[in-house]
């Protein structure tokens, strides 16, 4: 593969492909295990070895000819239509998987309620930059049986976008996949996309697959993240955990479209590092953005829809550290063919949903929606005949030039303030944290007066 490269020439295709030659070669040498005797059985009937404690060996042509069905797009449904998952297409989501609430009237971190989500989902539901809403946070005032199910209910009941949630079983998720369906959804139309992972290093296991047994055959879209955690289940150095992450997902999407050729998959990316003075597994440092965006441009050089966790922290609170961390890892990946960006509205490692950072990362969003956007190069763009016009020492304030085209080629942000500091005190002189928990009560506040 050669030496240290920068991060530019490391998603070159000649190093690309060298990347999936070491994935491929390593599932056909070493394998993965596969903990339900129906994948085993449908991996042996087409091609695959079996080994000792339930371990899959993958020949290239079984992993060649499983990528030859992934379909070029799918179709995300909504309550009233649906939205594009495409090459082109770049969405924004909240994280799955929080167990606390930072409370927005009182700023106190504390377990999160039935309640919680309801409030969460509202605010993602108005949030603009968010095409789906998400399972970001589990309440614990449910049984742990019924938790992700209760969840689903209460996102179909206030949102209308597309839903990412990930079902804790398999009875769960068909219990999901029925409510789904009740609310409108259908094979061509899924209101939901199920989050699943491998369990590094090297396994899948038995619950797992029977999650993505019941999306298969049900059209629901499947979202698969390895989650190798750097120096701990994958090795330490990126190279490697790279290349066991793709092994991993590579061997969940050969059984996925060997299971139903040309079922919607899109490639997570989750690469966790361990902080080596703590023994805490870290979402915020800049290493997660270098692998990711080295995955994405894999991912998508072989065909795949990607899905990367952009705003990641490792803060408590919305804090410098925070926007920090989640800005510089966002704008990185902004720059990589991703499809789905995830990780708005959590702090604290994904432990913590906070409604207000939900608000703060969908500002973030638009910003980068803008970036992607690019710059436009024509005619009426480059102003050249305005610009001769005007001429030395005028000014453009008053052109209809300017009036036409301020809206669109500049983003106006809503929490963020540009206004001077005497404005600024004499508005509220309250920080964007601040302004953002009082327009979470001011959406709810709305959503309450609509009910």
């Amino acid at each position: 593969m050669g030496s240290t490269l920068s991060l530019l020439d490391s998603v070159s295709v000649r190093h690309l492909e060298h990347i999936h030659d070491h994935a491929a070669e390593l599932l056909q040498r070493t394998g993965m295990r596969m903990d339900h005797p129906d994948a085993r059985n449908l991996l042996r009937d087409n091609g695959c070895t079996l080994a000792e404690g339930n371990v899959v060996r993958f020949p290239r042509k079984v992993i060649d000819r499983a990528l030859a069905s992934l379909p070029g797009s799918y179709r995300m449904g909504t309550r009233d239509g649906s939205v594009a998952m495409e090459p082109d297409a770049l969405h924004f989501r909240c994280q799955s998987g929080c167990i606390n609430v930072m409370d927005h009237r009182t700023g106190e971190c504390r377990s999160g309620t039935l309640e919680d989500v309801v409030d969460v989902t509202r605010v993602m539901e108005r949030a603009e930059n968010l095409t789906v809403t998400c399972s970001l946070l589990y309440p614990w005032d449910v049984p742990l049986d019924r938790r992700d199910v209760a969840t689903v209910e209460v996102m179909l009941e206030h949102s209308g976008k597309h839903i990412y949630v990930q079902p804790y079983t398999g009875s769960s998720a068909r219990a999901i996949i029925d409510l789904t369906e009740k609310s409108g959804g259908s094979k061509q139309r899924p209101r939901a996309t199920f989050i699943t992972a491998p369990t590094t290093p090297l396994i899948c296991a038995e619950n797992e697959l029977e999650i993505m047994m019941a999306a298969a055959r049900s059209g629901i879209p499947l979202m698969a993240a390895s989650t190798p955690l750097c120096g701990a289940t994958s090795p330490v150095t990126l190279a490697g955990q790279i290349i066991l992450h793709h092994a991993e997902n590579l061997a969940v999407f050969t059984y996925i479209q060997l299971l139903e050729p040309g079922a919607p998959v899109t490639y997570g990316i989750r690469p966790g590092i361990l902080d080596m003075r703590t023994a805490n597994s870290t979402w915020g440092n800049v290493e997660w953005g270098m692998s990711s965006y080295v995955l994405a441009h894999l991912a998508r050089h072989l065909g795949f829809m990607t899905d990367v966790v952009g705003f990641t922290t490792d803060s408590k609170v919305s804090d410098f550290q925070c926007g920090s961390e989640k800005t510089l890892n966002a704008a990185l990946l902004a720059q990589a063919p991703c499809n789905m960006v995830a990780g708005v509205g959590f702090i604290e490692t994904i432990l913590t949903a906070s409604p207000a950072q939900i608000l703060l990362d969908n500002e973030v969003a638009g910003i980068f929606r803008r970036i992607r956007q690019g710059i436009d190069w024509d005619d009426a763009h480059m102003a050249l005949d305005l610009i001769d016009r005007v001429g030395p020492g005028g000014n453009y304030l008053t052109e209809e030039h300017t009036v036409r085209y301020f809206r669109e080629e500049l983003y106006e942000p809503l929490l963020f303030d540009r206004n001077m500091r005497d404005a600024w005190k004499s508005a509220s002189g309250k920080d964007a944290e601040q302004r953002a928990r009082e327009m979470v009560s001011s959406l709810l506040g709305k959503a309450e007066s609509r009910a």
